[in-house]
């Protein structure tokens, strides 16, 4: 297929920049990777960096987007889709910004990637049903319900994963892997992966490295403020805190027992956390709330166990410590980045 016939995409989402360690940055970073290989893409950011390496061009403009740089670079590019992945998710404001992205381009779709719940004041009610775009993808039954009867066409977006990059390694590679981070050989080893805010709930790890033989460890991500303090507390009480950037992060999973991830708060994450989907592609158990869009995507069991409260995620570390072997990687095997694409945004029919 020559460029000139290849379907034409412009992807936008604001503050892309490295380092690439938070959900929403990353799932538009994926959606960029994927969609590149097959259609002449136009990734663009404002209020973040060019990223030569992924073809992303940050371009000057305000919070409403109206801006010259942007619109002829859009016009310019004269895109047959635009994919807008809001940083804020399904505010008023993006519904607004995503109307701007369309000013530029008319003719072109517009799909809005939405990926955390949001609440809509009584402004957004009156106004979003006169903005919707194409379509709105969402993680989340709440999500749909409440923009479905704003009169949005809405789809579900599954998060995907990266098969290849995550995946189980061998005993021996992760003893090699245990040695390198300075953990010990033969804890049982659970792992967080996010945010190191009290939203999160993660100082529940303080009592997970309480469990005997368990070593808890958080690795926080760099693109958002840390909590030093709750940071200092919890090496306090013995759980390994990583606060730099890793570039491999799938390491961790790698080299881990289970997988916990206690987050109660709907605005701790997006809807779909990746962070549970890399560690169900390392065949990882996991432990986890009945968080978002999880309990609808993949059933209790083979290696998935759900906790309602500090208490029962505790539990379900102590049955995690017990089990043989966790099943968890096959659930998440028909979720490539490739696969989800091609079944929301690509699909013709759409």
């Amino acid at each position: 297929m020559t460029d000139a016939s290849r379907p034409r995409i412009c992807v936008f989402s604001e503050r892309l920049a490295p380092p690439f360690d938070e959900g929403i940055k990353n799932v538009a970073l994926e959606v960029i990777r994927e969609l590149s290989r097959d259609h002449s893409l136009l990734a663009l950011t404002t209020f973040g960096e060019d990223v030569p390496e992924y073809g992303i061009r940050n371009l000057r403009a305000g919070k409403s987007l109206l801006s010259a740089a942007l619109g002829r670079a859009i016009r310019t590019f004269s895109p047959d889709m635009i994919v807008y992945i809001p940083t804020a998710s399904h505010t008023l404001a993006s519904f607004l910004r995503a109307r701007v992205l369309g000013w530029y381009a008319p003719g072109a779709r517009v799909h809005m990637i939405a990926l955390q719940p949001r609440l809509l004041g009584r402004a957004g009610r009156l106004l979003i049903p006169r903005l919707c775009p194409h379509r709105v993808w969402v993680q989340s039954d709440r999500s749909a319900v409440l923009l479905r009867s704003l009169g949005c066409r809405v789809g579900m977006f599954p998060g995907g994963v990266d098969g290849g990059r995550f995946r189980p390694v061998s005993s021996q590679a992760r003893v090699r892997m245990r040695a390198r981070y300075d953990l010990p050989e033969d804890a049982f080893v659970v792992l967080h992966v996010g945010h190191i805010n009290a939203n999160r709930n993660v100082e529940l790890l303080s009592r997970v490295q309480e469990l005997p033989g368990c070593q808890a460890v958080l690795a926080g991500s760099t693109s958002t403020p840390q909590d030093v303090t709750l940071t200092d507390r919890m090496r306090e009480r013995g759980v390994r805190v990583i606060t730099h950037f890793l570039a491999h992060v799938e390491e961790l999973y790698q080299l881990s027992d289970c997988y916990f991830f206690p987050v109660l708060s709907s605005t701790g994450c997006i809807e779909a956390p990746l962070s549970i989907l890399e560690a169900m592609a390392c065949d990882l158990p996991v432990v986890t709330t009945r968080y978002g869009g999880i309990p609808q995507q993949f059933p209790l069991g083979d290696g998935l166990l759900y906790g309602d409260d500090a208490e029962g995620l505790l539990h379900q570390v102590e049955v995690a410590k017990s089990m043989r072997k966790a099943e968890t990687r096959a659930m998440v095997e028909p979720f490539t980045w490739r696969a989800v694409l091609r079944s929301t945004i690509l699909r013709e029919d759409v």
